[in-house]
């Protein structure tokens, strides 16, 4: 028996991180109406975490350009085929992210009217036309976006406006599978017998370069780590994101381009803490409740801040007045290229991680 149309269709076609700050507005939709046909309108590398979030009923994978909501010229066929399971289907619509600008205002109106959406609720910036049947002003809305993203379902169904309030927290599923491949790669690379230390997963890398650590100074903080704790290290990524520079001497597993998103995901979970760019995966550490060192560099930490206490997070930064940034490649001059990251001394992060390893041991 063919399933009911959808209902309500949420829009959050954005990136990895945003898809996990998302899961407690989702959460919270799923519990205010729980009779309804909960659609997620996502990007295509979201996809693989979204098909198993136990708040909506179907999930829809959109190919997207880089840090845009929007299809490039290439992927519009491919884009169009996936809409067709929306079309006019979705009589309300809430639109998880703030709308910024006229052209994303205009991209809005499209979508919604291809999802025939008669009650349409969002958050819009000062100054640009709302395409909303319903508008929650930009201005006064909480900084970190999590708790942004539950202001908009509460504006948009009064059930959820009634409920209790709680904490912002993400809620990410895995699978036994996804977690049984993850131990199978961790043993394999443990000699028998080996003394086995805390083990720090490690991420280098992100969509843009202005985030990337270099490889030449970890290999400095995570051959100190190691030499001084008996850390082992796991790399994560995939195989454009940074490595290790070979010279360094730093003994460490390679999962860059082994696993999907929900692997990686659930090697990162088994870890005992995790050292990361400002990226997906400090938003998936705070789902997962690892204590997490945040190299924060140009990116905004007020905003995209993880959901984790103070004690098992240390967060980032050599302040310089440029930070933070949304730049792709790093504009000033070589005597101060990057150094809101490149200015954090490894001693500093390797602190950090031993303080982190030591409240998780408490």
């Amino acid at each position: 028996m063919p399933s009911a149309l959808p209902r309500i269709l949420v829009v959050n076609v954005s990136g990895i991180g945003d898809f996990v700050d998302s899961t407690a507005a989702l959460s919270r939709l799923r519990r205010a109406r729980p009779d309804a046909r909960i659609v997620l309108l996502t990007s295509e590398k979201v996809l693989p975490l979204a098909t198993s979030c136990p708040f909506i009923d179907a999930a829809v994978g959109l190919p997207t350009a880089r840090a845009s909501a929007m299809p490039r010229l290439r992927d519009a066929a491919r884009w169009l085929w996936r809409i067709r399971r929306i079309l006019f289907r979705c009589p309300q619509a809430i639109w998880l992210y703030p709308v910024t600008s006229r052209r994303g205002a205009a991209f809005v109106r499209t979508l919604l009217f291809l999802a025939g959406a008669r009650d349409s609720a969002g958050a819009v910036a000062e100054g640009v036309r709302s395409p909303f049947a319903r508008t929650l002003p930009l201005p006064g809305l909480p900084v970190r976006q999590a708790e942004q993203f539950l202001e908009v379902v509460r504006f948009a169904v009064p059930e959820a406006a009634g409920l209790p309030d709680e904490p912002a927290r993400p809620d990410l599923r895995l699978s036994e599978a996804a977690r049984a491949a993850a131990r199978a790669f961790l043993e394999s690379g443990v000699s028998p017998g080996a003394r086995a230390g805390p083990l720090v997963a490690v991420f280098l890398g992100g969509d843009r370069k202005t985030r990337h650590e270099d490889p030449a100074r970890a290999g400095r903080w995570m051959s100190e780590l190691q030499s001084s704790s008996g850390v082992r290290f796991v790399l994560l990524g995939t195989p454009g994101d940074p490595g290790i520079a070979p010279e360094s001497g730093v003994r460490f597993l390679d999962a860059r381009g082994r696993f999907d998103i929900p692997g990686s995901a659930a090697l990162l979970g088994l870890a005992d803490a995790l050292v990361t760019t400002h990226s997906a995966p400090q938003h998936i550490a705070g789902a997962l409740g690892v204590p997490t060192v945040v190299l924060a560099g140009p990116g905004n930490i007020e905003r995209f801040r993880p959901a984790l206490p103070g004690e098992k997070m240390r967060i980032l930064r050599q302040e310089v007045p440029c930070a933070p940034c949304d730049h792709d490649i790093c504009p000033r001059d070589p005597a101060g290229f990057k150094a809101c990251l490149f200015g954090i001394p490894p001693a500093d992060i390797a602190a950090a991680v031993r303080a982190v390893l030591g409240k998780m041991s408490a």
